[in-house]
Parts: C-alpha cells; structure tokens; sequence
C-alpha cells in the first residue's frame, strides 16, 4: 500500500471514530481484545518507560461490585454539590449501564514503578505528568485500534475519582495508578460527530520578527 492510500486510511479512521456507549450483546473474542491492546503497546511513552497497565475485569461478581461502590461514592459526590435528584439519578443510571453491560471492561492504569526518580520534587511531578501523557497516548492507540477491528470504545476518567477503592476492590499494587476505563463492544449506535473547533482557531504561531 502507497504512503497516500495510507494516509487516506489514517484519516478515514481519524475522522470517523467515535465514543460509543451504547453496546450489541455480543462477545468480544479474547483474540480480539489483545489485538487492540496491542496497539495500545506501541503508543510512544515518555524514556521508553512504558507506564501502561492494562486490568482486564472478567469477573462478573467483582465487576458488579466495583460499579455499585463506584456509584456510591459518585452519589454522594454529586449530593454535595447540590444536584437535583432526578439529574443525579440519570446520570448514575448511564454510567451503570456503561460500565455494567458493556461486554469488555478494561481498567488502565499508570504503574510508577517505572517512572524516572530525581530526588527533586518540581522533576519529579514532571516525570509523573509524563507518565499519564504516555498513559493517554496508549488509550489513544486502543480507542483507533478498536475502531479500526470493527468495535466501538469510550474512554471513561471515572477511576480518577475513586483510585482507593478501585485499587481495594482489585487487590492492585499500591504503585498502580487507576487512569481510566475503556468500554468496547460492537457498536449499537452512530453518533453524530460533535462540531470540532478549526486548526485556525486553536493555533497560535510565533514568527521570528
């Protein structure tokens, strides 16, 4: 294949992913999500660190639990900002739903084990940021790689909130950063592409005079 049919390709699938939620009850072969796993593996990562980790949650009882405490403390987080009931209530039921029927549950997270160490607070805050970067690139590879093997994936921050309790519940090493989650499945939906800002408007150059 040419370097432009491949470009073509690329931006093909660039442009026409998007965040699916909505999930045929249909498997997802073990085949199949290594495969997009593996794309995840070859996301650029800063020193070649590789931070990435990827939970696969199988177990249906774990998994059922781990999203009811999730809920839980989403509640009460929602209640103490003052949201009406019936808004709190929604959204706990969509992101049940998410979490609970989609047929693949996976769980990144950051393992900092890997991360350089400076003895410098400022360095070291900056290696961690780091880290999530080459954490999210890797998401970012899993979200096209998925898209690309016909499924359909949303990338969920929830675990950010509740790192204590998802590393609890999972019996994970305390080293181990809950990022996020990602849902996949065969899609059941087609979202309309939201409105995108132009490059113009997002870029700023900064000419030599």
């Amino acid at each position: 294949m040419s370097l432009k049919n491949s470009a073509r390709l690329l931006q093909r699938l660039i442009y026409s992913r998007r965040s699916i939620r909505v999930f045929q009850k249909r498997e997802v072969s073990y085949k199949k999500i290594l495969k997009i796993l593996e794309y995840g593996v070859w996301a650029p990562s800063a020193h070649n660190s590789q931070p990435w980790r990827f939970i696969l949650i199988l177990n249906q009882d774990i998994r059922g639990k781990l999203v009811e405490e999730m809920s839980r403390l989403y509640k009460a987080d929602m209640e103490r900002d003052g949201l009406p009931s019936d808004m709190i209530e929604r959204r706990l039921l969509k992101s049940k739903l998410m979490l609970k029927e989609s047929p693949v549950l996976i769980l990144v997270c950051l393992d900092k084990t890997v991360l350089w160490s400076y003895r410098d607070e400022n360095r070291d805050e900056n290696e961690f940021i780091m880290g999530v970067q080459s954490v999210a690139a890797s998401i970012q590879n899993i979200l096209l790689g998925a898209s690309a093997e016909g499924l359909g994936a949303c990338w969920m921050c929830a675990p950010l909130f509740c790192k204590k309790l998802i590393r609890e519940l999972l019996q994970l090493p305390g080293e181990y950063e809950p990022q996020a989650f990602i849902v996949v499945g065969y899609p059941a939906e087609k979202p309309i592409p939201p409105p995108r800002r132009s490059v113009k408007e997002v870029t700023y150059i900064i000419d030599g005079v």
